[in-house]
This record gives structure tokens, C-alpha cells and sequence, in this order.
């Protein structure tokens, strides 16, 4: 086995999969605030490409659905930029309240860089159930009749009705 030059070991590594996949990770971190503006940016982030679907991670699910529905006009204006096409962008709402991904992947075949500090996984609660029907209900309705609003009109009308 002969030692290769530092040109071939270069061209090896510039042509190998793994390779173009950093790169278009790279080249989608470099673009993306530019293309979604502040607001947007300051409410996501990129999270993996996985078999040519950007997944990307959102502050709450309102988020994640109003960028679900603008997915295809973004996949149009970020295409020309990259290096392979993206079939799909997918949105999860699962940053943390300090606007970091959680722990994992950062892109196809690798993970986050060493010394990057891990990041909790987030808080969220559960919405409170109602006692009756054992639905997720407003805390509000819970409060104000001890059952939700559906159970609560259930008890008006058996009401109205003796």
C-alpha cells in the first residue's frame, strides 16, 4: 500500500457520497436564513436531510403547519441553490424554549459536532383531560365547569329536558 497524494486524496473525498452530502448541508445552512427571512429563521431550524427530504424543526406546532402549507413555494426557491434537488421539506415542532434541536442527528450519517453541549429534550406538557369524557380539554372550561365544554352542553340539555 502506497502513499497517495494529498490531489488524488482530495479528489477522493470531493467525489464520495458522504461528501456531497456535507456539502448540501452546508450550502441549506448558509442559504436558509437568506431565503425564509428573520422571523422565520429565528423560528426554525434545519435538522437532517434524509433520502432527499429536509426535515426541519419548529418553536410550535402553529409554526410547523403555517410552514407545512408554504413548503412547496420554499422547496421552489431553494432548489436552484443546492447542489442535489429536495423532494420535500417536512416540519416538526420540537425546539426547545431556547430555540436549540434536540439531541441527535444533524445530518445524514453524522452527528453533532464534538464539544457541542447536549440539549434537553423539550417541555412540553400535555393539554389537561376532562374527567368525564377523558378528551383534552381548555383549562379554562376546566376551571369554569369541572368538565369540558362538549360534556358541559350534554349536562345543560339533560337538564333542560326534566
Amino acid at each position: 500500500m502506497g502513499l497517495a497524494s494529498l490531489g488524488r486524496i482530495l479528489e477522493r473525498l470531493d467525489t464520495s457520497p458522504t461528501w456531497e452530502q456535507c456539502r448540501q448541508w452546508r450550502e441549506l445552512l448558509r442559504v436558509w436564513g437568506e431565503l425564509v427571512g428573520p422571523t422565520v429563521q429565528h423560528q426554525t431550524e434545519p435538522l437532517y436531510i434524509r433520502r432527499g427530504v429536509l426535515y426541519v424543526a419548529t418553536r410550535s406546532p402553529v409554526w410547523a403547519q403555517n410552514l407545512a402549507f408554504e413548503r412547496h413555494r420554499l422547496l421552489q426557491r431553494l432548489n436552484p441553490l443546492l447542489p442535489q434537488l429536495l423532494k420535500d421539506i417536512r416540519f416538526r415542532p420540537t425546539l426547545t424554549p431556547e430555540g436549540q434541536p434536540p439531541a441527535g442527528r444533524v445530518f445524514r450519517g453524522g452527528t453533532r459536532p464534538p464539544g457541542t453541549a447536549p440539549v434537553p429534550p423539550p417541555t412540553y406538557r400535555r393539554p389537561p383531560i376532562c374527567p368525564r369524557c377523558h378528551a383534552p380539554a381548555p383549562l379554562a372550561e376546566l376551571d369554569r365547569w369541572g368538565v369540558c365544554s362538549l360534556c358541559r352542553a350534554v349536562e345543560l340539555s339533560r337538564q333542560t329536558l326534566h
